[in-house]
């Protein structure tokens, strides 16, 4: 997330100082939390907001990759992939174009139709610039400025007939700009009154505000804002006046912390991080040659990378090794699942696929020819075998039951001198199947003629 501030000075309000612009705008703008979601994703809500005690000017959303981005706070969006949207909005900054409008440097930038008494309001028709309005006016209340307390304020004594400018100045401003204007009022003590403000500008007739109140209770601060649009001007004469009451007495005014800021543009983002979790088997054997002969499954075109994990299940099939690899030894028919899931600190993303492998029936077949039988002339005999298996592969012949090789027992043909029962296993040395096959040997017991 990052902050980017923009601003529109006033004409002859130079300021070059990079950290002084950053920190003349308020952080009020926040474009929530990142939201992390895994693919494929639904719409999901950006948790915009907007702070501070001033309604902002404007804002607006955008995507940072060139997408259309509703204009609401928390707007719905949608994205296949990894975003960054940002929220900025134009609200008042902390710069103030009114010189001295807290009055702590003293009885100065300011013009007034008001006659300036130090230390003396005991006349309608007087202001001072003061820490206590007592000290002018034992009739007021001891009142403490709006600024700290113990700081300056604009101090008058007026007429409840009077229309009279306590305070004016001069302002330049930009064209077609928005601008924020605020004063705080208190009352020195419980006589009615009321204030108001002029705009007057070069291109238009003069503006009035509204009719402002004082409180009724002494020294109660009490704040006025508005927003207003330069339009053509490059210049400004704001005056705050005491506003005339129908009702008898003489209202000590209190004026402080008068303001006239410039908008600037807050900046917020947040990223919609997108996990695109694939679980993919690739090429692979559909079948396993025999039961129990090893063939390697593949995940090729699964997910990879850091906190990427992987796991094979199977209901019906072996699995030799590799359950937790991309690449498993499987030696069974029946259906491998590979599980892939991605975690980190934020999200949990999950994806599986399925393969089925079938065992080949006969894939292996053996034979032996019969033999001649032994007798008187021929002591010995020769069982000749047969096989489909492609080589590499290799012979194993055993004698059961009596009989007995003298030679080949693990070649193609295998040499006996006794009767008996003779078992052949071929092995394809490649995939591990084998094939059997029994033949027999009898005897001639019928002496020769």
């Amino acid at each position: 997330m990052y902050k980017i501030y923009l601003f529109a000075l006033s004409v002859g309000l130079l300021i070059t100082s990079p950290q002084f612009l950053l920190s003349q705008c308020p952080d009020v703008v926040n474009a929530g939390e990142d939201i992390y979601l895994c693919a494929p994703t639904s719409p999901v809500q950006l948790n915009g907001s907007i702070g501070g005690n001033d309604v902002p000017y404007s804002y607006t959303w955008k995507s940072l990759s060139g997408g259309i981005v509703p204009n609401s706070l928390n707007p719905t969006v949608h994205v296949t992939q990894t975003t960054t949207f940002e929220l900025s909005a134009v609200i008042p900054s902390n710069i103030n174009l009114i010189y001295n409008g807290d009055f702590e440097l003293g009885n100065t930038g300011f013009s007034s139709n008001f006659t300036y008494s130090p230390g003396d309001l005991n006349t309608v028709g007087k202001y001072d610039v003061l820490t206590n309005p007592q000290d002018a006016n034992d009739t007021y209340a001891a009142c403490g400025d709006h600024t700290t307390g113990s700081g300056n304020m604009l101090a008058a004594n007026s007429n409840s007939t009077t229309y009279k400018a306590m305070w004016c100045q001069d302002i330049q401003v930009v064209p077609n700009t928005m601008y924020h204007f605020s004063f705080w009022r208190a009352n020195a003590n419980m006589s009615p009154g009321a204030v108001t403000w002029i705009f007057y500008t070069p291109t238009a007739d003069p503006v009035s505000g509204p009719v402002l109140p004082l409180p009724a209770k002494p020294c109660e601060w009490t704040k006025y804002s508005m927003d207003w649009y330069s339009g053509p001007n490059y210049f400004l004469k704001i005056c705050i006046f005491s506003y005339p009451n129908p009702k008898n007495g003489n209202p000590g005014i209190l004026i402080d912390d008068i303001s006239f800021s410039p908008p600037c543009t807050d900046r917020d983002s947040v990223t919609v991080f997108v996990t695109d979790t694939r679980a993919a088997i690739g090429p692979s054997p559909l079948t396993v040659p025999c039961g129990g002969s090893n063939i390697t499954l593949s995940g090729a075109g699964s997910s990879t990378g850091p906190f990427v994990t992987y796991h094979w299940e199977t209901a019906d099939g072996h699995i030799v090794s590799g359950q937790n690899a991309l690449n498993p030894v499987v030696n069974a028919a029946g259906t491998y699942t590979l599980i892939v899931k991605y975690e980190d600190a934020h999200i949990i993303c999950t994806d599986t696929a399925s393969i089925e492998i079938t065992e080949l029936v006969n894939f292996i077949q053996a034979s032996i020819s019969p033999a001649n039988p032994l007798d008187c002339t021929h002591p010995t005999a020769v069982l000749s075998s047969f096989t489909n298996s492609p080589v590499p592969r290799t012979y194993q012949w055993t004698a059961l039951g009596g009989g007995n090789i003298v030679g080949g027992a693990n070649s193609p043909n295998v040499t006996v001198n006794q009767p008996g029962e003779y078992q052949l296993v071929v092995t394809n040395t490649q995939t591990g199947c084998t094939a059997e096959a029994v033949g027999f040997v009898d005897i001639n017991t019928i002496p020769p003629l």
